[in-house]
């Protein structure tokens, strides 16, 4: 990587891209991390107008594929706190979006509502687009693998439980 961030040519494993520290394993989570940030930064342009964040967006869409998931569940399988999904839960629970089910003792199971749906149903094509424009410099097949890989280094994580 160079001084102003930008990628190098590809370098073998254990090689160095410049300074003694710098290795491929580091140049990985660099580019990870800055590909993190304009996946952000693209669904939050995606979500604008929708009154969406994108991490409203996510907790959403994952209460949605795991209708029933408690927020404490949630908060320890994707790595926030409780009390920082908890603020997101609340905001989503102000604006009708999410409700919290009667269930034993103190968590509650999660579920989008009717209105959230719709609007999930709404921002769809937004996010998706966003989406296709992130990933335009990967064919389909690269794309699979770049699933299988991400995969695989998640493997273990807490984040494999929820099968996110």
């Amino acid at each position: 990587m160079d001084d102003n961030g930008n990628a190098d040519a590809p370098v073998s494993p254990g090689t160095a891209t410049g300074a003694a520290s710098d290795s491929v394993t580091e140049r990985l989570g660099v580019e990870l991390w800055r590909f993190q940030h304009a996946l952000r930064a693209t669904l939050d342009s995606a979500l604008q107008g929708s009154g969406l964040s994108f991490s409203e967006y996510c907790v959403m869409e994952l209460v949605r594929a795991h209708p029933g998931i408690t927020a404490a569940s949630l908060a320890e399988r994707i790595f926030i706190t409780r009390q920082a999904l908890g603020r997101t839960v609340a905001r989503l629970n102000t604006a009708g979006l999410l409700a919290a089910s009667p269930g034993p003792g103190p968590s509650r199971p999660l579920r989008v509502t009717p209105r959230g749906d719709a609007l999930l149903a709404d921002v769809q094509t937004a996010v998706l687009a966003a989406h296709d424009r992130l990933f335009a410099p990967l064919e389909a097949q690269e794309r699979l693998a770049l699933i299988d890989m991400v995969g695989r280094c998640s493997k273990g994580t807490t984040l494999t439980r929820l099968n996110l």
